[in-house]
């Protein structure tokens, strides 16, 4: 547990600077070519991207990134340069929600986290 809260500690360090470096930084596009990253979405407009879960306290990456977490009703709202995110929920003992999200409007994006199927288990019965 305790390497559970050292990670989410050096996370959010980490992301506070990341967040500053990707303030003038065209986002990753998973559709656009990599080599011709001028093809990106990013017209510098700002969009409300909101999150709602069924779990409270998940944390959500955006480029890898971590950005915040889901309140005690499993909200996240933020607001965002236009652009692609690749988006990521995680919560311990949950398995995590991927989503590439392409930001050109104001967005809701609604899921439920679930716990892993565990298929060794089923195997031997």
């Amino acid at each position: 547990m305790k390497l559970f809260q050292h990670l989410i500690i050096v996370s959010f360090v980490i992301s506070a600077v990341s967040c500053l470096s990707l303030a003038g930084a065209a986002y990753k596009d998973s559709s656009v070519n990599p080599r011709d990253p001028s093809a990106a979405t990013y017209d510098g407009s700002m969009y409300r991207l909101s999150v709602e879960c069924n779990q409270p306290n998940a944390l959500i990456f955006l480029n890898g990134a971590l950005y915040g977490q889901t309140d005690a009703n499993g909200y996240f709202s933020i607001k965002l340069r236009s652009g692609a995110y690749d988006m990521k929920a995680v919560k311990e003992h949950l398995t995590p929600y991927e989503r590439n999200i392409r930001l050109d409007r104001d967005r809701m994006i609604r899921f439920r986290m679930q716990k892993p199927t565990d298929n060794r288990n089923e195997e031997s019965k």
